[in-house]
């Protein structure tokens, strides 16, 4: 997902990303060692989009993570607040965009979680990047649900993302690995 934030130093607009989460089952392992499974859209009863978002860059598949450091400003950088984390860096001042302000339902300056009276055109403006995946992929990221998961794809503009080295709609696995 791209979206636009005010620099909060240099105060120029620049262009944020968020990752997100559509379709897919949770495992949750019990106990007694079991595991169980939900399937989220099943569960929720509409196509969602959950905003997410990873710390620490080891943490995104190969390919997706090539494809955003070279078309964003995005990499490893250091917060007084909260340390060492992956995150967006303002495109003219180099600044890091903090990420509990791009993230967090509660707060003020959130990109990606509009509200009030111009949701609808505040959702307009961003944009949504979808990547069909082959397989199962086995992700380990943080999301939250939150009041805007169903409005995502009825009003921000969505487009089919092809990621190299893939040429085909769908990315396999082996693809999405490859170093």
């Amino acid at each position: 997902m791209e979206g636009t934030q005010t620099c909060f130093r240099c105060g120029k607009p620049t262009r944020v990303i968020g990752l997100g989460i559509g379709e897919h089952t949770r495992l949750y392992c019990n106990d007694d060692g079991s595991f169980e499974s939900e399937t989220i859209e099943d569960l929720v009863g509409y196509e969602p989009l959950f905003l997410s978002w990873v710390d620490d860059e080891n943490d995104i598949p190969p390919a997706l993570l090539r494809y955003i450091k070279q078309r964003y400003n995005v990499r490893t950088g250091f917060s007084k607040t909260a340390g060492e984390r992956f995150a967006n860096h303002c495109d003219h001042c180099g600044v890091i965009q903090g990420n509990w302000y791009l993230f967090e339902e509660d707060s003020p300056l959130t990109a990606f979680i509009p509200d009030g009276p111009e949701l609808r055109e505040k959702l307009s403006k961003l944009k949504i990047y979808s990547i069909g995946i082959d397989e199962n992929l086995v992700l380990d990221w943080n999301f939250g649900m939150g009041d805007n998961d169903e409005l995502y794809f009825k009003y921000c503009p969505a487009k089919e993302l092809i990621l190299p080295p893939s040429d085909d709609e769908y990315i396999t696995y082996a693809d999405m690995y490859k170093p």
